[in-house]
């Protein structure tokens, strides 16, 4: 998920590992954050947002307060909505 250079590769990868939905699958989206390619950037975030589990939810916070893309801010958000959470809570506050 980190080496391959394309990154139409790296996005299945991320989904197979989201189709996995262990623990071990859920550790290697969350260090593979720091993709180069907003796309490949952007299924990561996606797929870890469809696991429910408090690494999950540290890697979105983490995500949302380094990213400068919006479309994957937004995406993080999402992934977000299902922990009822005072940070999570205040966090959505501030983006509405």
């Amino acid at each position: 998920l980190n080496k391959d250079s394309f990154f139409g590769v790296r996005v299945k990868a991320s989904e197979a590992l989201r189709k996995i939905h262990t623990e071990e699958a859920l550790e290697a989206l969350c260090a593979s954050l720091q993709q180069s390619d907003a796309r490949a950037r952007y299924a990561v975030v996606s797929d870890i947002g469809k696991f429910f589990h408090p690494r999950a939810m540290s890697a979105l916070l983490k995500c949302i307060s380094s990213e400068k893309n919006t479309l994957i801010v937004s995406t993080a958000i999402s992934g977000l909505g299902a922990y009822h959470k005072p940070e999570v809570h205040d966090l959505l506050l501030k983006y509405l």
